[in-house]
């Protein structure tokens, strides 16, 4: 799947994938806009299992809402997120990105993610059994109860080079570990 310069606004599903639900596929989401999706259960606006790598470069994902986990959901694979802007979203765990399962695999890169949140764990990201790293770019103004910016659930977390401030939680203000590295 390949997506260049495209809107998507307003989608709902009843369970995954809010805008966009690949399985066992390439994904290449390549500027435009994601906002203002939401679904009943995971992946509000994007959502991505099985053998797969998906690049997200140069989009903006603003307004979404997750009753469950992440606006943007990975399972088993590979999310490279680059010069991503995420602002405004919302979920239970993991307002912008939620990962499961050790083969899964978390990269953001020079993006910009303010304001989001999640009601429970992982206010940018929360992740169980997966691996993920935060290089450059700015966090601030994120929340969540645990983990204003991270929740690593079992997980490896590598940050690097980035800005981040002003976020708030209860735990872990900006990053909460339970039996990770």
């Amino acid at each position: 799947l390949a997506v260049t310069g495209c809107v998507f606004d307003g989608n709902k599903t009843g369970y995954y994938g809010g805008a966009v639900m690949a399985s066992d596929a390439q994904v290449t989401i390549n500027g435009g806009t994601v906002v203002k999706n939401s679904e009943g259960s995971t992946g509000a606006a994007l959502y991505f299992k099985g053998s797969l790598t998906a690049n997200l470069t140069d989009i903006e994902i603003t307004d979404n809402t997750a009753k469950g986990n992440g606006v943007v959901y990975i399972n088993y694979g590979t999310l490279n997120m680059t010069d991503v802007t995420a602002t405004g979203n919302k979920a239970y765990n993991g307002g912008v990105v939620y990962g499961s399962n050790a083969r899964a695999v978390i990269n953001i890169t020079d993006c910009t993610l303010t304001d989001n949140s999640a009601s429970s764990n992982g206010g940018v990201v929360f992740f169980e059994k997966a691996t993920a790293s935060v290089k450059g770019g700015t966090v601030t103004g994120n929340s969540a109860k645990n983990g204003g910016v991270a929740y690593s659930k079992e997980g490896v977390l590598y940050t690097e080079g980035s800005d981040i401030s002003t976020n708030s939680a209860t735990s872990g203000g900006a990053i909460y570990t339970y039996k990770g590295t």
